[in-house]
């Protein structure tokens, strides 16, 4: 017998073996038997041939219907110009809904728990110290937003802090529609710089440092520099503002929800580890501190 016919009768006997034993020769399925098909719910079960039960339709509860919108709350950015209007006329909106004011004097007022001196051209909003240490991508965020990488928690309401801002006449970053997807800024909004004070063990005394030296550059292992921050402004969804309801502030990487965002993005910390800033350890007190966060404008370019 040639080897090529040897071969062939070789194949043609393993063939049969395999066969009889299931589709691998490890089967352990009876001689012939197919392999078992599991199909979903409502499907045929190969083995046996019979139908399964369908599973019961749920009956699902009705469409939490939305929130019904509140005649004073700000819907848009023609609304929050409104409420500056108003504020700055003497006589602010009281209808429910719209952001708290009390005037205290012709310079200084309060919107809710934010502080604006137009003569000292500050704003001053409430802080607590939420993070010792680890990866941050915000300065700032209000009580059960992302605090696991925030630096501080704001103790106060996102779309005030914006009303605070356009009553220094401060402006928002302008922007238009991309095609695809997004938005394309054409105008920087107004700059501003960032600053923490708090109370020292000396009566009267108040420790006053820029914000970033409580930041850790990952790649430099240094103290970030103070630097220029953008009144970006949060958006408006579904005709709310989007800040009140992410509770994200002031942003270390991009979030279109935040209401400032910084000029030096230095990458997301997540992303690599020489990227975006850590909590500047040997710098920052113990968590739960009260702080004042102060918002100062910088000065206008020549042009603007």
């Amino acid at each position: 017998m040639s080897a090529r016919r040897a071969g062939l009768r070789l194949i043609l006997l393993w063939s049969a073996v395999t066969a009889s034993a299931g589709c691998h020769p490890g089967d352990d399925r009876p001689g012939g038997a197919r392999p078992r098909i599991v199909m979903p719910d409502g499907g045929v079960d190969v083995d046996g041939g019979q139908r399964r039960p369908k599973r019961p339709k749920l009956d699902l509860p009705p469409p939490v219907p939305p929130m019904p919108k509140i005649d004073g709350a700000p819907m848009g950015v023609s609304d929050m110009n409104r409420l500056r209007e108003a504020v700055l006329a003497g006589k602010p909106d009281e209808r429910p809904g719209a952001p708290p004011i009390r005037i205290i004097d012709a310079q200084r007022m309060e919107i809710g728990k934010v502080l604006v001196d137009k003569a000292a051209r500050r704003i001053e909003v409430p802080m607590r110290v939420n993070m010792v240490k680890g990866i941050l991508e915000y300065i700032a965020v209000t009580t059960n937003g992302k605090l696991h990488e925030s630096l501080l928690e704001m103790q106060a309401v996102p779309s005030h802090l914006h009303l605070a801002m356009l009553l220094l006449d401060l402006e928002t970053n302008e922007y238009v529609p991309q095609k695809n997807a997004g938005r394309r800024m054409t105008r920087e909004g107004s700059r501003i710089r960032l600053y923490v004070e708090r109370a020292t063990n000396t009566p009267g005394v108040v420790e006053r440092v820029p914000v970033e030296s409580w930041l850790l550059n990952r790649k430099t292992k240094k103290p970030g520099k103070a630097v220029d921050w953008l009144f970006s402004g949060s958006i408006f969804w579904d005709s709310s503002y989007a800040a009140d309801g992410s509770r994200s502030v002031i942003g270390l990487v991009p979030d279109d929800t935040c209401v400032l965002t910084t000029t030096s993005d230095i990458g997301n910390p997540y992303h690599g580890a020489g990227l975006g800033y850590d909590v500047n350890t040997k710098a920052v007190p113990a968590i739960g501190t009260p702080v004042k966060l102060v918002i100062e404008p910088v000065a206008k370019p020549a042009g603007r």
